[in-house]
């Protein structure tokens, strides 16, 4: 009930509470799987400060890979955003540079007489 609780929250302290409870009662395996379930939901320097102080190393190397891996794939999204925004402003702009300042068809000139 508390893995249903934990998810539905959303919440981040609740989640690393949970996490915090299997690590110091020693339930590796439920630890283990915390950490994939709730993967969006940890922050890694928590969880890397936790598996120090009680000496499983081991368990965080799988983790921070696919911490490194999730990362790297938000990085690569946003650079490409990054990317396609920066296209669009600067033909944006080259148009307006290239647009006249005064459009003649839209105003009547004004002539002597």
């Amino acid at each position: 009930m508390l893995f249903i609780i934990a998810a539905v929250s959303g919440s981040t302290d609740v989640t690393e509470d949970l996490v915090s409870h299997f690590v110091d009662i020693g339930n590796k395996e439920c630890f283990l799987a915390l950490l994939y379930v709730y993967f969006d939901l940890l922050r890694p320097d928590v969880v890397k400060e936790l598996l120090m102080q009680h000496g499983h190393n081991n368990f965080y190397i799988p983790y921070h890979i696919q911490v490194s891996r999730a990362t790297r794939k938000q990085l690569a999204a946003l650079e490409k955003e990054v990317k396609e925004r920066f296209k669009k402003e600067s033909a944006r702009e080259q148009q307006e540079a290239e647009a006249p300042i005064i459009n003649p068809a839209t105003h009547l000139m004004i002539t002597n007489g």
